[in-house]
């Protein structure tokens, strides 16, 4: 990714005072449906498919928006809320209600 590991350790420590009260990626598989917030940045690249991953420094998920709405730009805090949901073959994503932050974010 052209970046030292140790700067993607820590991609929301210098907004983490700012932060709204969210759950770290690793925990959405045990809220599957429920709906949360929350933080991460969008990495560089394609997903292969619909929406881009997105990164909390410990856990990389795949995050889906409605389709029209344009990426976030890269590396930058995001805010979401949205529900951790899967299809019947095993495949898991979050499901982007709202985003905050980035160019495509309020």
């Amino acid at each position: 990714l052209g970046y030292p590991v140790s700067a993607l350790q820590e991609p929301l420590e210098l907004v983490s005072d700012r932060l709204p009260e969210h759950v770290t990626l690793r925990r959405l598989p045990e809220m599957a449906g429920r709906t949360v917030t929350v933080a991460g940045v969008r990495l560089p690249g394609w997903t292969g498919g619909q929406g881009f991953h997105l990164w909390d420094g410990e856990t990389w998920v795949i995050a889906r928006t409605k389709e029209l709405q344009k990426a976030p730009t890269a590396w930058e805090p995001l805010i979401l809320l949205g529900r951790w949901t899967g299809d019947e073959w095993g495949t898991c994503w979050l499901q982007v209600e709202e985003m905050h932050g980035g160019q495509s974010g309020r």
